[in-house]
């Protein structure tokens, strides 16, 4: 999956009211004319859709439409992808969905075998990012949940916290005091956490907490 470009959108439709992950699909698909618009209109209720959903809609939400959403919401500048395009035209990049089985090093480059197939390689770059459990196994975010002061969030996405305050949830299940948690951390209770608009939000929102403490 490749991600969409952004073009000139008119304001956002009126939202009808959405439940459930298949209510946002339906209402999607009937904007499929004006899909950059509905998807930018769904931006303000993201975070309140996800923290209503029970874990059930939310693991059949990432099982189905995860990486569909991703690139439909993310999308990249125009010219970047009419760059990207006219590689694709020229020969001079492929897009093909494969799953490396083996990279093995030669004295040419790299041997990559996906899908039955060889392929051959003078570099190899991995971009796909982390997973989205690894923010919570790597230091100091896994020796606080070593030592109970923090834990996972939601399907192990994040931390656990207020998806308002970002007071993050200790392994007893009690707010923690003086700790709060911002941006891609909360993903597993907000879900839409991890652009500017939003993060200047929880900043606003955690100071004023330290403010009044």
């Amino acid at each position: 999956l490749m991600p969409t470009p952004h073009t000139h959108v008119e304001h956002p439709p009126p939202l009808p009211d959405l439940r459930t992950p298949r209510d946002v699909l339906h209402w999607l698909r009937s904007q499929r004319t004006h899909w950059r618009e509905a998807v930018n209109g769904l931006r303000s209720v993201t975070q309140q859709l996800w923290i209503n959903w029970s874990d059930d809609d939310r693991r059949r939400f990432l099982r189905h439409a995860h990486r569909y959403w991703e690139i439909h919401r993310h999308r990249i500048a125009e010219p970047v992808a009419q760059a990207i395009e006219g590689y694709r035209a020229d020969g001079r990049l492929s897009v093909r969905a494969l799953r490396v089985e083996d990279l093995i090093e030669t004295q040419e480059g790299f041997e990559l075998r996906a899908g039955g197939e060889v392929l051959h390689a003078d570099h190899v770059i991995a971009c796909t990012g982390p997973s989205e459990r690894a923010m919570v196994e790597a230091p100091p975010v896994a020796g606080l949940i070593a030592a109970g002061h923090l834990r996972p969030g939601p399907l192990g996405i994040g931390l656990d916290c207020d998806p308002i305050t970002g007071a993050v949830i200790d392994a007893r299940g009690n707010p923690r005091r003086g700790l709060f948690v911002m941006g891609p951390l909360r993903r597993g209770v907000a879900w839409e956490t991890t652009a500017i608009p939003e993060i200047c939000v929880q900043a606003d929102v955690v100071a004023r907490a330290i403010l009044s403490d």
